[in-house]
């Protein structure tokens, strides 16, 4: 059976250095000599696969899952109700892996994971502008057209740009997708800005006529290759974007993209496309991709353009936009589920509600808490001590 392992460690929402660390660089390659991969790939190359594990990041797909080869996860923690450090393994059919995936380090610290291999896999990937319309009024078809796909809704219009990728025979190991192609609608963005200033992280003129040009010029670019090159397509994407991943039943979309429309005009709109995609349900108790009973969930990555450090006034205006589009769907009774890794205002009443946080609490360990995750889950006095 073919398998590779990958080492990270993972605590508290933060990468830390632990045992065996493995470069990612020295995976794909690894992975690309031998003709190997994994079904599918999430967040960018710099990830390693323990981190994706410990933060849950999922695909662009309704069909394709990260976890679907996962055989075991490693981590460092302390017994039950003592101080004694203990190394753990827990396979698929544990029940601790529920716990594990999608912990950010509240269960301990994540050295190895174990995932089954396949041989590679080959995409050809279609990027273009189209009409929201034309892709997400019926999820389920554009679904059987692509194997992955995600459309980024350029913001005050209907129109974004549609990123698929479709499985193809194995071809040429290399594939024909130019080193210097823009990827995503970031990174022809990002071109333009260095020549402009922004207001902020809310959409300005200048960003409007932006993109304004890049509807009218994007054309239409089609590549193939294998996996390590076509997924994720934001592998080179920049660091400076402040993200919110929150998730919604499919049969709440329009309701969604219409809440969406009245917020934005009366508060403004990000100054970055949204990012609206599927993803395939899972059973771990803190992901946000958990609905029982639905095979997939809509995902919309709200991001916003801020400098690298970010100034305390940007920090400000994206927390209170993100902010009032949270409480405005809590206003319509409309749920949804956040990504606790980023950013979100999950207390612990929203927590034990919308997630399966009373389940997830015997397997935390206070050692491994910090204040952002205490705020979230467990306002007990021993994990405030621990923080």
């Amino acid at each position: 059976m073919d398998t590779v392992e990958y080492t990270q460690a993972v605590t508290g929402g933060k990468l830390l250095t632990a045992r065996r660390v493995v470069r990612p660089d020295g995976y794909f390659r690894w992975r690309m000599a031998r003709g190997k991969s994994i079904s599918a790939t999430g967040g960018t190359d710099h990830q390693t696969l323990a981190g994706l594990v410990s933060t849950a990041t999922a695909p662009a797909s309704p069909r394709d899952s990260l976890y679907d080869l996962l055989e075991w996860v490693e981590y460092i923690t302390v017994s039950d109700g003592a101080n004694t450090v203990v190394e753990k393994r827990v396979a698929r059919t544990d029940p601790d892996m529920k716990a594990v995936v999608c912990s950010l380090g509240a269960v301990g610290i994540i050295t190895r994971v174990q995932f089954r291999l396949v041989d590679e896999l080959y995409f050809e990937t279609v990027q273009k502008i189209v009409k929201l319309s034309d892709v997400l009024a019926d999820v389920a078809r554009t679904s059987e057209q692509y194997n992955f796909w995600r459309v980024d809704w350029i913001p005050d219009t209907e129109n974004g740009l549609l990123w698929a990728a479709t499985r193809i025979p194995p071809g040429n190991p290399q594939g024909d997708y130019p080193d210097d192609q823009s990827e995503s609608i970031l990174a022809a963005l990002f071109k333009a800005l260095d020549r402009i200033e922004s207001a902020g992280p809310l959409l300005d003129n200048a960003m409007r006529m932006i993109y304004a040009g890049l509807e009218l010029t994007y054309g239409h670019i089609q590549v193939s290759g294998p996996l390590r090159n076509m997924l994720p397509v934001d592998r080179r994407a920049p660091l400076h974007v402040a993200m919110a991943e929150w998730s919604f039943n499919p049969a709440d979309l329009e309701a969604v993209l219409a809440g969406c429309r009245e917020y934005y005009r009366q508060n403004g709109w990000p100054n970055l496309p949204i990012e609206i995609e599927l993803t395939k349900t899972d059973s771990y108790l803190m992901s946000p991709w958990n609905w029982p009973g639905l095979s997939y969930i809509v995902k919309f990555n709200f991001m916003y353009l801020t400098d690298v450090s970010g100034t305390a006034v940007e920090k400000e205006a994206i927390i209170a936009h993100l902010r009032g589009l949270w409480d405005w769907l809590l206003e319509k009774k409309i749920p949804f589920k956040a990504h606790w890794a980023k950013i979100n205002f999950i207390d612990p009443a929203f927590a034990a509600r919308q997630h399966e946080a009373e389940q997830f609490k015997p397997f935390m360990r206070p050692i491994f808490l910090n204040p952002y995750l205490v705020e979230r889950i467990d306002p007990s006095p021993a994990a405030k001590t621990a923080a």
